[in-house]
């Protein structure tokens, strides 16, 4: 799911010229949001059940809680749903982000 999320953002290119501070902003959200700094379990629980589905959480903080509490096997199911669901969205941007930028490429030259 992560390469999913870094080649939507290297489609980008199409656009942008410099693409190293969204990186870095997508590296930080993946560090924050994806449990990599403190387990997204000690957050409020409000904010765990907006944060416990987002993509960042799906590809660290719930395999790791998968390896050490375990899930049950409904909420493997239902993150395994999540999951699948993530990569449909990221295939359709995909595309629309591929057939858009092909349409509107102009070629950048480096000296």
């Amino acid at each position: 799911m992560f390469f999913s999320l870094m080649l939507l953002l290297g489609m980008m290119a199409f656009w942008l010229v410099e693409l190293w501070p969204l990186r870095s902003f997508v590296t930080a959200c993946y560090l924050l949001f994806g449990g990599r700094y403190f387990p997204l379990s000690h957050l409020p629980i409000k904010i765990y059940q907006i944060v416990q589905y987002n993509p960042f959480s799906l590809v660290t903080d719930v395999p790791a809680r998968f390896l050490t509490v375990g899930l049950t096997t409904s909420e493997l199911m239902q993150y395994l749903l999540v999951t699948l669901l993530w990569l449909l969205v990221f295939l359709y941007l995909y595309k629309i982000m591929l057939k858009l930028g092909l349409r509107l490429y102009e070629g950048v030259e480096s000296v």
